[in-house]
Order: C-alpha cells, then sequence, then structure tokens
C-alpha cells in the first residue's frame, strides 16, 4: 500500500515518524474524486460532520474549495 489511512492525530504522529504515508479522510476523499470514483465529496463531508470524528471548519472549507464545490 502506499498510504496508511487514519485520522488520529497522535497516530499519525507516530506513523510519520516510523517513516509511514499517511492520509486523512479527507485526502482520499479528494484523491477519489480526482480518479473519477465520486462525484463530489460534500455529501460525505456532511456525513462526517455528523459522526464523532471532530474535523476543523477551516479545514473542511479548504477542502471543499480544492474540490470545487
Amino acid at each position: 500500500a502506499d498510504y496508511l489511512l487514519m485520522d488520529d492525530n497522535r497516530a499519525r504522529k507516530a506513523a510519520k515518524l516510523n517513516k509511514i504515508n499517511v492520509i486523512g479522510s479527507l485526502g482520499f476523499l479528494l484523491i477519489a474524486k480526482k480518479a473519477g470514483k465520486i462525484d463530489q465529496v460534500s455529501s460525505y463531508l456532511d456525513k462526517l460532520t455528523q459522526s464523532n470524528l471532530y474535523i476543523d471548519t477551516e479545514l473542511m472549507a479548504k477542502v471543499r474549495k480544492l474540490a470545487n464545490e
């Protein structure tokens, strides 16, 4: 695998210290859209905001902008 998918900040830091490439949920969504696997990220972002996962609102806005949504 090219990346390890995880959102936990402490675990991401540990992975990076061990030279493991890490990608989070939002980055994964952007890659999926770019690859044509999904049409848009907005509905997935909306679902994530309804979950227990904390995502900074500025980061969400940045992802929407990068996805041209």
